[in-house]
């Protein structure tokens, strides 16, 4: 996150648990593979970015989510416990970390076409050529579905009138040979 917080990892689990190789931002561990990913993850980031940081661990990935404190300002933090921005682990449940989880799920960052965002308006509330692009984009996926649907039925029927032609081969009702079909 943006919020210039920091975390603090006590001594002995420090000892224990730690080994510091490196960090990196999201967007720069696209395409990196490790053994182990340690993803910090705030309830702002995108699901995008939380797919990115939870495929990068060959072997496992954890994902460690940070949630502001209630009535926490962007710029304001709790009290820290030593150095400035320093702040204390707050502990939640796995309730409230699904709900975290839920929230990064449902940011979505991607960008979206006029088309796309036009669809979702009522027609109403469209510009005439607006509303009027929509509908010829329409009627031309229609005609292309009703096409493409045919051009199926066709190689269904072509199919169809193969495998009755190998069924009566097998049956020996026809004979192929060099000289032309048979009957």
């Amino acid at each position: 996150m943006s919020d210039g917080a920091r975390a603090v990892f006590d001594g002995d689990y420090l000892t224990e648990h730690i080994t510091l190789g490196y960090a990196t931002t999201v967007h720069a561990a696209q395409g990196v593979t490790v053994d182990t990913c340690h993803a910090l993850l705030g309830e702002g980031a995108s699901k995008a970015m939380a797919y990115v940081a939870m495929t990068r661990g060959r072997h496992t990935n954890h994902a460690y989510l940070y949630q502001k404190l209630n009535h926490e300002a962007d710029h304001h933090h709790a009290t820290p416990i030593a150095a400035p921005e320093i702040h204390r682990l707050h502990r939640g449940d796995k309730y409230r970390a699904a709900e975290t989880f839920r929230t990064i799920l449902a940011n979505d960052d991607r960008p979206t076409t006029m088309h796309a965002q036009a669809e979702h308006t009522p027609t109403e509330l469209l510009p005439d050529i607006v509303a009027e692009t929509l509908q010829r984009n329409q009627q031309r996926r229609s005609t292309r579905r009703t096409i493409w649907k045919e051009h199926l039925r066709t190689v269904d029927a072509w199919s169809t009138g193969f495998e009755r032609m190998a069924a009566a081969v097998a049956r020996s009702e026809v004979s192929l040979d060099t000289g032309g079909l048979e009957l």
